[in-house]
């Protein structure tokens, strides 16, 4: 069986690592072991990865020399025959160690969002990229946002893999009608792991002036900001916050929805839109770089502002939603983000990769 390192940051349960904990057995179909290698000190998901099959390696922060030793040691001792990094931070340097672990062992980066730095971040960025092109580094997008994003701010080029979610867990919870809730609020999700770029603030400072509105708010809250706390806090203060926190069980959360927001600054393919979309969740994004995909699905609007998210809001009590509490399973849309797609696509660029070495060695 073929070999494929997959080199990340903290091991959090966020998109990638959500990604593999539902393809694991679509990597073994294709003949390939993925060894998942989660650098720095915190990594909550690491277990429910490993429950799944997969060998895990933990290393420190890879800026560290003790970080630089371990990869390079990983990399030789497991004779991969793919390195795979989805780390952003020092991605030319990973390429660069990478290389000089084992300098025929082709390597690939996924960009995981729409980064439009300016400045002198940006010519750093560039810098990194570089590095990376110096060593063949082949990229993958996984949107089409992300692929412009880098082409016309980077001059970079990659293939377009879209992000897949879990077929099979959402097909057994799309089979099940929701409860016929007698709450008569309307219930809104809002999901993923709290920081500046998710701005849940943003949205929930809205929400939180609707007496007629209850939240489920979903994920981990260490990188909240005040403001967003605070909101929550009163939300909760005044019984109208129905979950806070992380949770194992966010599909069945969506499917208790009446709406999903979505108030990034910018993304990349974020998993939660697909799932709600292929769950027949009303979807509601802010309109921001790394998200221009999802503007054609089924079911999804867009707002730009929190005075325009307050009128959608508005309109939106005046209808009978609290009739029509039942999930509605958009098959194609699920057939589109299946974990058998994107792993056929991933394993079709790492054969042919290692085909170009045997020809060129």
């Amino acid at each position: 069986m073929a070999v494929a390192i997959h080199i990340m940051n903290e091991l959090r349960p966020s998109g990638m690592e959500k990604m593999l904990e539902s393809s694991f057995q679509s990597w073994q179909e294709h003949g390939w072991e993925i060894v998942i290698v989660g650098s720095g000190a915190q990594h909550p998901f690491a277990q429910s990865l490993q429950r799944v099959g997969y060998r895990v390696i933990i290393i420190p922060k890879i800026k560290s020399l003790s970080g630089i030793l371990e990869l390079v040691k990983i990399i030789r001792q497991n004779k991969s025959d793919i390195v795979h990094n989805h780390a952003e931070s020092f991605h030319g340097f990973i390429a660069l160690i990478s290389w000089f672990a084992s300098r025929k062992t082709p390597i690939v980066r996924t960009i995981h969002n729409c980064f439009q730095f300016r400045g002198i971040v940006k010519q750093k960025r560039k810098i990194q990229h570089l590095l990376e092109t110096l060593v063949g580094v082949v990229r993958v997008s996984p949107s089409r946002d992300v692929q412009l994003n880098e082409r016309d701010n980077y001059n970079v080029s990659s293939h377009l893999i879209e992000n897949w979610i879990d077929y099979n867990k959402i097909d057994q919870v799309a089979l099940k009608n929701k409860v016929m809730s007698r709450n008569k609020n309307l219930l809104v999700s809002m999901v993923g792991n709290c920081n500046l770029t998710k701005d849940h603030a943003f949205a929930l400072e809205v929400i939180s002036n609707f007496n007629e509105i209850e939240v489920f708010h979903v994920g981990e809250s260490s990188r909240a900001t005040n403001k967003e706390l605070s909101i929550l806090s009163n939300l909760n203060h005044d019984g109208k916050l129905l979950h806070n926190g992380p949770s194992d069980r966010v599909l069945e959360i969506f499917a208790q929805s009446d709406l999903h927001i979505v108030s990034s600054l910018h993304e990349g393919m974020p998993l939660v839109i697909a799932e709600s979309v292929v769950l027949g969740i009303e979807t509601w994004i802010r309109d921001a770089p790394g998200v221009q995909w999802a503007r054609h699905l089924p079911g999804v609007r867009f707002f730009a502002t929190q005075t325009e998210l307050r009128l959608m809001l508005s309109q939106k009590l005046k209808t009978n939603f609290a009739l029509s509490r039942i999930s509605h399973f958009r098959t194609e849309e699920a057939k589109r983000y299946s974990p058998s797609r994107g792993i056929q696509q991933y394993t079709s660029l790492y054969n042919s990769l290692i085909s170009k070495n045997v020809k060129e060695s």
